[in-house]
């Protein structure tokens, strides 16, 4: 299995978020995900630093996995995409600890389950999927602590605690507190307030 260890992460401060935000313009992915991939990680990146237990999940580096479906091509491009945000925005690490990407092509989620107790996966990034119960997805995040995220905005009601929809020309940042706190998360207030809270 391949590892990918991207090379810098690009600070951002709350100002820095905010101008992403403000900046973004309608010319999306694809109708799945009305974020691109490379806005969608930049904004990802940047909310992780406002979990207060970041440093809590884990002792050496932050394990992010990619789970897509090779088969599907969309999903595979999104993975692809992914990766070379990454490598565009030079990702290295976040609040100081070494970030590790993963790509886990979906086909059952025993399999899933299996990978994220071998890989001590700490957060998973869920790509556009075809015919996968993202609900059993969710089910595992929670029951392993591990923080999920997603550019599907559809995903937000299957239980992704983190999500990007549109809000007029804007991206919006979606946060479901209950699923985020059962996956181990504590987001900062100043992150809240940015959000559209989803319970």
């Amino acid at each position: 299995m391949k590892r990918y260890y991207p090379k810098t992460f690009i600070r951002l401060n709350q100002a820095g978020i905010i101008c992403l935000l403000l900046l973004f313009t309608t010319a999306g992915f694809a109708q799945e995900m009305p974020v691109p991939v490379e806005l969608q990680l930049s904004l990802f990146t940047k909310i992780l630093t406002f979990d207060k237990n970041l440093e809590q999940r884990s002792s050496d580096s932050l394990r992010i996995a990619v789970v897509y479906q090779k088969l599907y091509r969309h999903s595979d491009n999104t993975w692809e995409a992914f990766f070379s945000a990454a490598e565009m925005l030079k990702l290295r690490q976040i609040k100081g600890i070494p970030v590790l990407l993963l790509p886990h092509d979906l086909h059952t989620t025993a399999e899933l389950r299996e990978f994220i107790s071998e890989q001590k996966i700490n957060i998973i990034y869920i790509a556009p999927l075809r015919a996968a119960p993202v609900n059993e997805i969710t089910d595992i995040s929670r029951e392993l602590k591990v923080l999920s995220l997603s550019g599907v905005t559809d995903y937000m009601k299957h239980g992704v605690s983190v999500g990007l929809d549109i809000k007029g020309d804007r991206p919006e940042i979606l946060i479901n507190q209950n699923n985020a706190s059962r996956e181990g998360a504590d987001f900062s207030s100043r992150l809240l307030h940015l959000a559209k809270i989803i319970n």
